[in-house]
């Protein structure tokens, strides 16, 4: 038996005699029977192919239209930064989080965990407004309480914090502070 030629109809009759003869086993449960093939045939192989690339230039369109979209939305909402938390701190500034007077509100989710003798958590949001000249916070806990109390500098929009004292050995590596801020105005 011979194989299949180029430009040779690629039928039962010429398929399976040019498979089976490589493979020399036409008994064997499992293998290809193109008699028995339960699916329609494919007369135009290379139009198949060209709507499937055309569908993958689609998607890879949509997708990068899609990123795009992120990048701007990832500049409204921001991503997570995280800024260590001292001990005993009053007005110390959350480095980094500064909110600008251009954007009248904000939200900012955030957690703190501080580490001494004991681990203390929170996790809330500051939804805050800017008027023109001062900036107002009200602030919602989700769960637990740091110790930790916030406000921003009315002039330069930085968000300081202060904190009350733990006892023990304080972690100032690990006591951290992370906040994603959403700008809404």
């Amino acid at each position: 038996m011979s194989g299949i030629s180029d430009g040779q109809d690629a039928d039962a009759s010429h398929f399976n005699a040019a498979f089976l003869a490589k493979n020399g086993d036409d008994t064997t449960t499992g293998k290809i029977n193109l008699h028995e093939a339960s699916s329609a045939n494919v007369d135009d192989l290379q139009g198949v192919i060209n709507t499937i690339l055309t569908d993958i230039t689609t998607i890879d369109s949509n997708i990068s239209s899609d990123e795009a979209r992120l990048t701007v939305i990832e500049g409204q909402i921001g991503s997570e930064t995280t800024s260590a938390i001292g001990n005993t701190q009053t007005g110390a500034n959350v480095s980094g989080l500064t909110l600008s007077t251009s954007h009248k509100l904000y939200l900012v989710d955030y957690w703190v965990r501080r580490i001494a003798t004991s681990t203390v958590m929170e996790v809330g949001r500051l939804s805050v407004w800017y008027d023109g000249t001062t900036w107002y916070v009200a602030r919602v806990w989700y769960s637990g309480n740091a110790g930790i109390d916030f406000d921003i500098d009315s002039s330069t929009g930085q968000v300081t914090y202060t904190t009350d004292t733990m006892s023990g050995t304080y972690d100032s590596v690990n006591s951290l502070m992370g906040w994603r801020p959403q700008r809404m105005g």
